[in-house]
């Protein structure tokens, strides 16, 4: 089964879609300087892109995977270490673990 599908995306995307229709530039004083739907701006096709914001993103993937995903908040990657069996970790709390898989997602990457 899809990865989306596990997760419930569909839904997720729906639920939390940005529907921007129409995008307003002001001046200093508040007044609109030109007016434009959004495909203009950042190209896509309507119905077609989707922007959710990120911790609405955040919370609808950590709700549907917390079971069967080990998530480690509040600490750093010192070190990985990749080989063909996972990716070995270093945290800078200095516990070390093993995953199949790392995903860093602290908005720096």
């Amino acid at each position: 089964m899809p990865s989306r599908a596990r997760c419930g995306s569909t839904a997720l995307r729906s639920a939390a879609h940005i529907d921007t229709r129409r995008l307003t530039f002001l001046d200093e004083g508040g007044a609109p300087i030109v007016s434009l739907e959004p495909q203009a701006v950042v190209g896509g096709a309507e119905g077609r892109d989707i922007e959710v914001r990120r911790g609405d993103l955040a919370a609808a993937l950590y709700d549907a995977t917390r079971d069967d995903v080990t998530y480690r908040f509040g600490d750093s990657i010192e070190a990985l270490d990749e080989d063909a069996d996972g990716v070995e970790v270093t945290f800078r709390s200095g516990l070390r673990r093993r995953f199949d898989l790392v995903i860093g997602a602290d908005g720096l990457h």
